[in-house]
């Protein structure tokens, strides 16, 4: 039995990504007028990122039928891609697919906004301005031991792996990219961690040399994640948010020099899934 997505699954998906191969190596439009005006032609298909049956491509049996269905399970793709994914599973892994399925919606919402971190204008073009966004890559659960409470609660009863209550490590991964989005250089770049901020931790450091030319960018990975004693059902609905209750309000500080050898500050406060920037030119008293 194939757990297929409904139509109206399939709709919101491909609109989530302006109808879009989610492939960035792609990006080809997949839908567009037919020779009939009252018609279109459509090209696009809601690929399972993990198989929808036994035996397929990435398919992973700790799915419900119900998340095999479900449109965190689904990424929009041109029927070449979609067929690309699943002839090389090794290449493309659920991992990688989740991060083109995030990437393509971010690149949709920022266009909604007419946003380009390459050409926004700034007030001041003289000094730089860094600026970052806080990207989910993936997450995963990995089961720490079944808990006594699963002999408390049952006893000798039988019961099915389903039901069985474990200790579980919760992680979400993410990267944290930061952008130098003006026309002049930025050079010794910081980044300074609120107090308030024990869940979140960098998984690699600054590089030494971290001076950042006009319009560039770097890559940091990140990382949030708790212990939580449920079912593995129970496990996978608090992964399902990417940005965790504990993240929110998480609160960042770079700090870095300009060509006018002045330093600057942008405080980075994360507010639902988005990064709240405000550039200071000096910095605040609680970091």
């Amino acid at each position: 039995m194939r757990d297929d997505f409904s139509a109206k699954t399939k709709e919101i998906l491909a609109k989530r990504v302006t109808y879009k191969c989610s492939n960035p190596d792609c990006r080809k439009p997949t839908i567009g007028p037919n020779s009939d005006p009252n018609k279109t032609v459509l090209i696009g298909v809601a690929a399972h990122i993990t198989a929808a049956s036994v035996g397929g491509p990435r398919y992973n049996s700790d799915l419900t039928q119900e998340e095999r269905a479900d449109i965190d399970n689904a990424i929009w793709l041109c029927q070449n891609c979609s067929t690309l994914i699943d002839k090389d599973t090794a290449k493309y892994s659920v991992s990688l697919l989740e991060k083109w399925k995030i990437d393509a919606e971010d690149e949709a919402f920022k266009a909604l906004q007419q946003k380009n971190y390459t050409d926004t204008p700034k007030a001041d073009q003289s000094r730089p301005y860094a600026e970052a966004e806080l990207i989910w890559t993936h997450g995963f659960k990995r089961p720490q031991g079944a808990s006594q409470k699963t002999n408390e609660i049952y006893g000798n009863t039988p019961i099915s792996i389903m039901q069985v209550i474990w200790y579980n490590h919760i992680a979400w991964n993410y990267e944290l990219k930061i952008y130098n989005n003006s026309s002049v250089g930025l050079f010794n770049l910081k980044l300074h961690h609120h107090h308030c901020n024990s869940f979140f931790h960098l998984k690699e450091k600054l590089p030494k040399i971290n001076n950042l030319p006009p319009y560039r960018d770097l890559s940091l990975r990140a990382e949030t994640s708790k212990f939580f004693e449920g079912t593995g059902e129970e496990a996978n609905q608090i992964m399902k948010p990417h940005f965790p209750d504990q993240l929110q309000g998480l609160r960042l500080l770079l700090e870095y020099i300009g060509e006018d050898r002045k330093t600057y500050f942008t405080e980075l406060t994360l507010n639902g899934n988005t990064l709240t920037i405000v550039h200071l030119d000096e910095k605040p008293n609680d970091y």
